[in-house]
């Protein structure tokens, strides 16, 4: 009914969420609803959000040893193909890609979706301005990790974000963007002013790629780690203090001379160890540890700390200052 009802909509979003058991998936409980999606025209339609995503009972049963063949695929295709007027697209549907004759691409100012989406829409159009890259929304989605390739130059680009979140946009912790990786990725776009990137080393690690951004304003990196915690209920801030982050900053100031403000997300997981788990034999016990892995997959991180940090510059010279702490864990 919204083409008749709506006839001026400018923004859909819909989150489609499939329920999953232990069965193949009946593509016959969705087509009807994928053919009226398609079916819609919305004149003046500027911005689409759209997401299709299986609900697993148990996440790890249903990833593990599995044929991921069959998942559902979800063609949106002739949606946008009749919306050219496109300028915001947020995509998550397997079975939906982006081709490059699709009328709204010169007009497209933002796209979030994965790395094959994003590689089309950099090639064909020069007025990009965001761009969130997501891992694929396919079995990848377990392990994320993020191509290793350069993308078409963009020096139109301000706002890149290489985000690592799940269906319901928690972040996931088994995110992996290696120097290598990260130094390729953002070597297309050298007037970012905005960067939001996962990574798995220290920040200095990363010093050679983020220097090169010298329009760089605003920086948050999420870190995941797993920490050996001895005791286990050390405050979190003891564990990742912020004065370590702070010289890894400052080692980036002479050269960012326009950044401002620096947020640090670090995802940490408790090691059994830490936890002093030993088995009868007196020794920390191996299944209890393969257990202990699986489980931290689909759960959430032991520890979220946050540190947010400013950068001064007094004629002296400048500095950086945490402003603010913020700390979730499930331990103390």
């Amino acid at each position: 009914m919204l083409p008749s009802s709506s006839p001026l909509l400018h923004t859909l979003q819909m989150k489609i969420k499939i329920p999953y058991e232990d069965q193949a998936f009946p593509d016959s409980a969705y087509s009807e609803l994928i053919d009226t999606i398609n079916s819609l025209y919305l004149p003046v339609l500027t911005t689409i959000d759209l997401s299709v995503n299986l609900v697993p009972d148990d996440l790890w049963d249903y990833f593990c040893g599995k044929d991921l063949t069959f998942l559902p695929r979800t063609n949106f295709t002739a949606l946008l193909t009749t919306h050219p007027h496109l300028v915001h697209l947020t995509l998550s549907a397997l079975g939906t890609e982006i081709k490059e004759d699709l009328g709204f691409l010169p007009r497209l100012i933002s796209f979030q979706g994965p790395f094959r989406d994003a590689a089309v829409i950099c090639a064909r159009q020069r007025q990009l301005q965001k761009l969130i890259i997501t891992p694929s929304n396919d079995c990848a989605d377990f392990f994320p990790t993020f191509h290793p390739l350069p993308l078409p130059n963009h020096p139109s680009l301000t706002k890149l974000c290489l985000l690592a979140v799940d269906s319901l946009g928690s972040p996931m912790k088994m995110t992996e963007l290696s120097p290598n990786s990260f130094a390729c990725l953002i070597s297309s776009f050298p007037n970012l002013a905005h960067l939001d990137a996962c990574i798995n080393k220290p920040v200095t690690k990363y010093r050679n790629a983020l220097i090169s951004l010298t329009q760089l304003q605003n920086l948050r990196l999420q870190q995941y780690t797993e920490h050996f915690l001895a005791p286990p209920n050390w405050p979190a801030c003891l564990v990742f203090p912020a004065t370590n982050y702070i010289k890894e900053i400052d080692t980036l100031l002479p050269s960012l001379t326009q950044l401002t403000d620096v947020e640090i997300c670090i995802l940490a997981d408790i090691h059994p160890a830490s936890a002093a788990y030993v088995s009868d034999t007196g020794s920390e016990s191996d299944s209890y540890c393969d257990e202990w892995y699986y489980d931290r997959m689909d759960s959430a991180p032991d520890i979220q700390l946050e540190y947010f940090f400013s950068v001064i510059r007094p004629v002296s010279g400048a500095q950086v200052v945490l402003d603010l702490t913020r700390v979730m864990d499930s331990y103390s």
